[in-house]
């Protein structure tokens, strides 16, 4: 019996014995396991990327598309630029005068009788706008703001002493510069808008490519101007109404962009104006709806949030709807006036100089254009004339 309870208690003891070691030799491997895992994950950070390097190569790539885009943009800009003939653009001599007029005297044009001559128009068209035919009595866009053309002075300037052909391809090579920068721009735009990088790029890259508006942005141009000032009032309205962007940088900022857009063409003040009343409503209607409201939401979300302003406190619905709609106006209004006052100082002096030269009722010189381009077709006109338009 001894001998039995004997052999059984060492049984026992060897096999405690036993795990006890083996315990310990997986241990001691596994923490070797653990410092030579350690060691090479430190040698592989050194030689390779990790997870968060790959995503940031993974962003980087429609960057590098968007540069593509880019340098093809201006690419086909230069050569546009370069080989359309001289003022084989829309408007593009009665826009070389305005600024030569500042470059030359330093002083702003002003639209008088005479500027616009329809038949000279037609006859130096028809002949290609020969070297004989001068151009400098085709000054009908002196009214335009001059913003644009203020910027585009020292380019005429710096290219002055190579000639007129060097003066032209200058002033056409900046409007590609402008529209470079629309193209970011609207990469940007659709991006927080989509929040798809490759829808972004391909409308990106349709804007880039369509000849007609390459051949628009490498002329001398403002209307690549009013295009860069409208993207940057869309891409603060799109943030204004997505909270991104605070009451007082709204307002300080919108009144700097849209005193832009009165500064740059008069087509921009509709457009400009909506897009900065549109991006302050869909902000205080998003603050109205909640804190987890999207942008543009086009409804309230469920709830005590959603009908706020629905239901009075005695739960009878549309009584204190009328009183909520006011104070909304008030609230809308209290960062629109002082924006849009913004924008009217800074446009001021345009707008003071216009009524001491065109008169109290003309401040934009928009009555002064229309007195002296008699004879210019109209959109209507062009469309009834073209043989080419169905019937």
């Amino acid at each position: 019996m001894c001998g039995v309870k004997s052999c059984g208690v060492s049984s026992t003891v060897g096999r405690q014995y036993t795990q006890s070691l083996l315990a310990t030799q997986v241990c001691g491997r596994a923490r070797a396991a653990a410092r030579w895992l350690s060691d090479k994950g430190k040698r592989g950070r050194m030689g390779k990327m990790d997870s968060s390097d790959l995503l940031q190569g993974a962003n980087s790539l429609p960057r590098l598309f968007l540069t593509l885009i880019i340098v093809v943009y201006v690419a086909l800009g230069l050569l546009y630029a370069a080989n359309t003939p001289m003022w084989q653009a829309p408007d593009e001599p009665a826009q070389f005068n305005y600024i030569r007029t500042i470059g030359d005297t330093g002083t702003l044009p002003v639209l008088v009788p005479g500027d616009y001559d329809q038949g000279y128009l037609e006859k130096i068209k028809a002949k290609h706008f020969p070297p004989s035919m001068s151009i400098d009595s085709i000054r009908y866009e002196s009214y335009q703001p001059p913003l644009y053309y203020l910027a585009a002075t020292p380019i005429y300037l710096a290219a002055r002493a190579g000639g007129l052909d060097a003066e032209v391809l200058a002033l056409r090579l900046f409007s590609v510069l402008l529209e470079a920068i629309v193209l970011v721009l609207g990469y940007i735009i659709l991006r927080e808008l989509m929040n798809d990088p490759w829808v972004a790029l391909a409308a990106v890259g349709l804007m880039a490519t369509v000849p007609m508006h390459i051949a628009i942005t490498a002329s001398i141009s403002s209307d690549t101007a009013a295009e860069l000032v409208l993207a940057l009032i869309l891409l603060i309205s799109l943030r204004r109404a997505s909270r991104m962007v605070s009451d007082r940088r709204y307002v300080l900022l919108g009144g700097l962009l849209f005193g832009a857009a009165l500064l740059t063409k008069s087509t921009a003040y509709l457009p400009g104006a909506l897009l900065l009343a549109g991006g302050e409503v869909a902000r205080r209607l998003n603050d109205r709806n909640g804190p987890d409201s999207r942008a543009f939401a086009p409804h309230a979300p469920p709830g005590p949030e959603g009908d706020r302003g629905m239901t009075d406190p005695a739960g009878n619905r549309g009584t204190s709807a009328g009183v909520e709609n006011r104070k909304s106006v008030v609230v809308y209004l209290t960062n629109l006036v002082p924006l849009f006052l913004i924008s009217l100082v800074i446009s001021s002096p345009m707008l003071i100089r216009n009524l001491l030269t065109y008169g109290l009722t003309d401040p934009l010189g928009l009555g002064r254009h229309n007195a002296v381009v008699i004879g210019q077709p109209t959109t209507a006109q062009l469309i009834r004339d073209d043989d080419t338009m169905p019937s």
